[in-house]
């Protein structure tokens, strides 16, 4: 069943919009997910940014297809790497649109239109309900959105500062059901629901008519008092050449609090080592206090439904890890 805002707003909705042909599956299959793009000949679908990179570290599988039809691709649920949505564009001339969206009823849209860049459409997410700003979403007018404080709860204005998203207006639920005290905690006093996700305003002020999303708020990593974004981190890796895919963690710590561990899927016939991955971030320009510290080894990252990594799963590998040693 169609029963998430990915489901509804990136194929329920364009499908009856553009009074298209929708074509399903359940579950996910990598394997018939390609074959219906060239056999149905797709022009638009949706796929989380973890598959997205690992079928372009996988070229021999993604090149056996037919993607001549495929004009666009929504992809969301984590940043995006500069190196996948570009990568898509130049090679195989397909538009992947950055999309960040919450059940509870907003979708910040990123289209080839308002970002044609890609590198730029990886990063940045128009400031809906901006005031004098239009966009070519139509939904973008009809909200307000705002960062806050995580500590303070004061209306974030200024770029560079991380703080939480907050969005109101028709498409935001009125609530949970039967959840009196989660909702009181969830909304704030003028009506703004919370949604968990921290962003900031870029400090190019070039760029100050958007949001650039950091991650999770949950998902931070607090290093020494320091805190990290662990899809930054991910999204520089996602280029590497020796990885099919990679995801970091906090991991408890008695000194630090936390400190950083990577989980990943080397590439085939690739005995894959921590020091030829914090040589590759350091050449990325990563700072020292962000560098993994611990490598683990996987068969394949622990995903959801909808492709998003779950972290939880991670972390937990890494706790039973430090317990047996």
């Amino acid at each position: 069943p169609l029963v998430n805002m990915a489901a509804l707003g990136g194929f329920l909705f364009p499908w009856v919009m553009c009074q298209s042909t929708l074509v399903l599956h359940h579950p996910f299959d990598l394997s018939l997910f390609l074959k219906q793009l060239e056999s149905e000949q797709i022009t638009y679908t949706i796929a989380a940014p973890t598959i997205l990179t690992m079928l372009l570290n996988q070229r021999d599988l993604l090149d056996q297809i037919d993607l001549s039809a495929l004009r666009a691709i929504g992809s969301g649920g984590a940043p995006l790497s500069e190196w996948m949505v570009s990568t898509f564009q130049h090679d195989y001339n397909i538009i992947v649109a950055n999309i960040f969206g919450s059940n509870e009823g907003l979708c910040l849209t990123s289209s080839g239109v308002d970002l044609p860049d890609p590198n730029e459409r990886a990063q940045y997410f128009p400031r809906f309900g901006l005031e004098g700003r239009q966009w070519t979403n139509e939904v973008s007018s009809m909200v307000q959105t705002r960062l806050v404080d995580l500590e303070t709860r004061e209306v974030i204005s200024d770029p560079g500062i991380e703080a939480e998203l907050e969005i109101s207006g028709p498409s935001v639920f009125d609530g949970y059901w039967q959840a009196e005290k989660t909702n009181l905690e969830v909304f704030s006093e003028d009506g703004f629901f919370r949604t968990g996700d921290v962003f900031e305003i870029p400090l190019d002020p070039d760029k100050s008519d958007y949001y650039r999303f950091v991650g999770r708020s949950k998902d931070i990593i607090i290093r020494g008092g320091m805190k990290i974004s662990p899809d930054q981190i991910d999204n520089l890796l996602a280029a590497h050449p020796a990885l099919t895919s990679a995801a970091v963690v906090g991991y408890e710590d008695p000194i630090l609090g936390e400190r950083i561990g990577v989980a990943a899927v080397p590439s085939m016939d690739t005995e894959l080592t921590l020091e030829m991955i914090t040589d590759y971030l350091k050449e990325q320009g990563l700072a020292i206090f962000k560098q993994p510290e611990r490598l683990l080894i996987v068969d394949a990252l622990p995903l959801n439904a909808t492709g998003k990594v779950l972290r939880r799963e991670l972390k937990q590998l890494f706790t039973s890890e430090t317990s047996s040693s």
